[in-house]
Formats: C-alpha cells, sequence, structure tokens
C-alpha cells in the first residue's frame, strides 16, 4: 500500500525497569504458556491499578523475546483519542507512516504478514476518553483478524469484551498466612519485594529482625506491590516511626523501636516514570 515510509522490522526493545523483577513464578508459567498458544491471540492481564500487571507483562513479553513473536512494547496512556492507536503502535514499532492512507490500514497492511507480540499498556486509558471508546478495541480486533501472525498482551482494569479475548486476573504478590507459615517468610514474594525496597533505603537491613511484621504488613496491603498507605520522609528528613506514619486503619506493622519500615514503604510508591505502575 502507498504511503509506508520505508518499513522496518527492527523493533526498539522492551523498557528495562529499574528495579528487578521479584516472585510470580507461577504466573509466569501460565503466561508463557497462555502465549505460546496458537489459540491464544489477544491475553488480557486483569487488575486495579497498583498490583504489577505492567512489570509482569513486561517480564513475560521479555520471556518470548527472540521468539517468532518478538514483543513491542505500546504505551497508551499518551495516547489522547482511541483513533490514535494505530499511530501510537506504529510509532512504537517504529514504523514511519506517510500518505493520503489513514494510519489503521497502513499499519494493518503492515503488519498483514508480520509476526510479532504488541504490549499494549493500560488499556483502560482508552476506554475511559470520552470519545468512543469502542473505536479502539473494534480496531484492535480488525487488526488481529486481517494480521494473523500478530498477538496481542494487554494490561488493563477492566477487561475488553471483544470476541477471542483470553482474561488473566492478576492479584497481589505471594505473602505468608496468619499464623504457622507453610514455607519459610523469605520464598514469598511480596516478602522478597519488600527486602529489595528496605535495602535500598539501608543496605544492613536483616529481615529475620523484623520477619513478623514484615509478614504481617504484606498481609495488611495484600501483596500489592505499590503499596500506597504511607507518604515518604520529606528532603533532608529521616523517618517517623511507624505509629506516626501509619494509616490510621493501618495495624503495627514491626515492632515500636523499628524505623526502616516508614522508609522501605517510601520505596514502595511509584515514581513518576513509566513503565511499572500498571
Amino acid at each position: 500500500m502507498q504511503g509506508l515510509a520505508r518499513p522496518s522490522d527492527r523493533r526498539p526493545p522492551l523498557p528495562r525497569p529499574l528495579t528487578p523483577f521479584v516472585g510470580r513464578e507461577r504466573e509466569l508459567a501460565d503466561l508463557r504458556r497462555l502465549l505460546a498458544d496458537p489459540d491464544c491471540r489477544l491475553l488480557t492481564l486483569v487488575g486495579p491499578g497498583g498490583f504489577g500487571k505492567t512489570r509482569l507483562a513486561l517480564q513475560a513479553a521479555a520471556q518470548v523475546a527472540g521468539s517468532e513473536h518478538e514483543p513491542c512494547f505500546v504505551d497508551l496512556p499518551a495516547v489522547r483519542a482511541p483513533g490514535r492507536l494505530a499511530q501510537a503502535i506504529a510509532d512504537a514499532l517504529g514504523l514511519p507512516l506517510a500518505g493520503a492512507a489513514p494510519p489503521s490500514a497502513q499499519l494493518i497492511s503492515h503488519l498483514r504478514e508480520k509476526r510479532c507480540l504488541l504490549v499494549l499498556d493500560n488499556f483502560e486509558h482508552l476506554l475511559d476518553l470520552d470519545a468512543a471508546p469502542a473505536e479502539a478495541i473494534a480496531f484492535l480486533g480488525d487488526l488481529l483478524e486481517a494480521a494473523p501472525g500478530v498477538k496481542a498482551l494487554v494490561t488493563s482494569r477492566e477487561a475488553l469484551n471483544l470476541l477471542g479475548e483470553w482474561r488473566y486476573p492478576v492479584g497481589g504478590l505471594s505473602f505468608p498466612p496468619a499464623g504457622p507459615a507453610p514455607a519459610p517468610v523469605e520464598t514469598y514474594g511480596a516478602v522478597q519485594l519488600f527486602v529489595q525496597a528496605a535495602r535500598r533505603v539501608s543496605p544492613d537491613f536483616s529481615p529475620a529482625d523484623e520477619a513478623d511484621g514484615i509478614a504481617r504488613l504484606c498481609r495488611m496491603v495484600e501483596g500489592m506491590p505499590l503499596a500506597r498507605s504511607w507518604p515518604p520522609p520529606g528532603p533532608g528528613r529521616s523517618p517517623a516511626p511507624p505509629s506516626r506514619t501509619r494509616s490510621p486503619a493501618a495495624p503495627n506493622c514491626c515492632t515500636p523501636t523499628c524505623a526502616t519500615c516508614p522508609s522501605i514503604i517510601a520505596a514502595y510508591r511509584p515514581s513518576s516514570a513509566r513503565p511499572g505502575n500498571g
């Protein structure tokens, strides 16, 4: 089709978050299996904000990098209208569009014989726009129908309800149950993330000293990776003790003398940089 300006199959690398990925072994195994299934061409990770859908999608996509379905990450919050989805995908693919043909037609023409995995992050942003959110969903369906070698891994706070959609619910990281834990505390994903954050704040932090408190905190936030219940300490100030930084409904998270937890929880807070809020 006339309009494409020297299309390239070389795709930008996936974003690389600043912190290591922890936990989610079962989820990654599930997603690896689903992405390898030829019948699963639209897979939506569904869950509330802050539960790590973006990080999970990136890690799952990294597992298939180098395969026949090379991943491409598309950050959707910057898209201001549903009709701009095609342009956003083309930009992420490094595909210049030109000419009179609509971007959607040019993109479909380019991908018709290609194989790739489109990682569409924060799709709910398009669903929340006032201007015909069904347009974005319809275009995605048209694209997948016209390009049988294309798969889509979507993160969203709600399902797309598109024919052929496979849904995978995303909850919190694994955390120790109340009472005797069936496995060592440090084997749970939420605890691993907590310790990782703690050692960025206090390199000599020892989880053994606060194991019960860490377990209680992880249960309190139900394994949520981006717990936001505590504000970070201000510039140049030491973290306040837990009793001053807890939300009113929060139980004691650690021992009364522990001054580490408030700073650790501050490290849970998402930065303004993306990706990873999902």
